[in-house]
């Protein structure tokens, strides 16, 4: 979302909208794994993601979690504003987008299944800068870091146009089990809708200054304006709105450059059903992007589940441990694991803290010996 650079019609589009969405495309990373990826696909149960020979434990019998690991899906605005320094010096704010993104899928992968949008096209030219955004990874449980990276490291182009990537994309993650999530990460609001106009008060060239003192609205197509530069409101409420209704929440985090946009990403966190509580905006608003990787992964690590359903339970519980990678996990109602009914296991505490900071490579429920209990 660059703003107001040659509003005028006579110039080219692609002067005129370029706030906030991925350039021109990087070949397509080679699958890792089937499915383009490893894990199981879209649908259907998976293990937990981890993988263990059972060395370092007690017991041989180890029983198999029923899980469907939650979806993590980032939608990304790639739009030429990112192309901004987030600081005076430093990187573009969309290089500490895509760092950020990548470092989650890093420590959490193996817990959840993450998928990226780039908005907007990954191939969109010259002409084309609000064409709406298209997936770039298939989401999978243990995401490759660098194939993700390869993925999303685009260069920012064009507009910004949310509302016609969150439509396209609401099918597609209705297609997955389990629970949903979208992450939208923007520098700015939604722009690019073809079917609306609007005053001064709703023009992103005028919002931050912009406008030359002697043009009343600069999205004003009678004076040379271009309406795409509308602040795209409704429609994005409503594609927000789409999704979540059908179960699928929708996070919004606005990094150093969304600060004028703020009235328009607090009613898509409210509307995208978890909005941040016990802060002075409802979305997550990150003025220090060093900070947008702890932000991602807590909300990544927010809906990693610490239940775990097992297909074929114990015949005698009392001789069940649960081990995070060679260590046990002692049966604590406070902080370690609990038994919910005859075949499901819940981590609680401490114990659920840590699986949640993706510092846990392996988990294993293993009968054969007695249950490890405090002292």
């Amino acid at each position: 979302m660059r703003y107001g650079v040659a509003f005028f019609s006579s110039m080219t589009l692609a002067a005129a909208v370029t706030w906030g969405a991925c350039g021109s495309r990087r070949p397509s990373p080679a699958d890792d794994g089937p499915n383009g990826g490893s894990g199981s696909g879209n649908g259907g149960s998976s293990s937990t993601g981890f993988v263990s020979d059972g060395a370092a434990i007690c017991g041989n019998d180890v029983h198999q979690p029923v899980t469907h690991p939650p979806l993590v899906y980032f939608v990304l605005d790639r739009s030429g504003s990112m192309e901004e320094l987030a600081t005076p010096g430093g990187a573009s704010r969309w290089t500490h987008v895509v760092d950020a993104a990548v470092s989650m899928v890093d420590q959490l992968g193996a817990l959840v299944r993450t998928g990226p949008r780039c908005s907007p096209h990954p191939n969109a030219e010259e002409g084309q800068e609000c064409i709406g955004g298209t997936e770039v990874y298939s989401p999978k449980i243990g995401a490759s870091p660098s194939a993700f990276r390869d993925a999303i490291d685009i260069d920012p182009f064009g507009g910004t146009p949310v509302s016609a990537t969150l439509e396209a994309l609401l099918p597609e993650v209705l297609e997955v089990e389990g629970p949903r999530a979208v992450i939208l990460a923007t520098d700015g609001a939604p722009n690019c809708n073809p079917n609306i106009s609007c005053g001064a008060d709703q023009c992103m060239v005028n919002i931050v200054g912009q406008c030359p003192p002697d043009i009343e609205n600069c999205c004003d197509p009678a004076v040379g304006g271009i309406a795409l530069n509308c602040v795209d409101r409704v429609a994005t409420v409503l594609a927000v709105q789409a999704l979540a209704n059908a179960g699928v929440d929708v996070y919004v985090v606005g990094i150093p450059g969304s600060e004028q946009f703020s009235a328009v990403l607090d009613q898509l966190a409210v509307v995208g059903g978890v909005p941040q509580e016990g802060a002075d905006d409802y979305y997550y608003r990150v003025d220090d992007v060093d900070t947008l990787a702890d932000v991602f992964r807590q909300i990544g690590a927010s809906l990693v589940s610490c239940t775990y359903d097992l297909a074929d339970p114990p015949d005698a519980p009392g001789k069940t441990n649960v081990y995070f990678d060679a260590s046990v996990v002692l049966q604590d109602a406070d902080n370690g694991w609990v038994w919910v009914d005859e075949d499901t296991i819940q981590l609680v505490g401490a114990a659920c803290d840590q699986l949640k900071t993706g510092n846990v490579s392996e988990v294993q429920i293993v009968s054969g010996c007695p249950t490890e209990t405090p002292r």
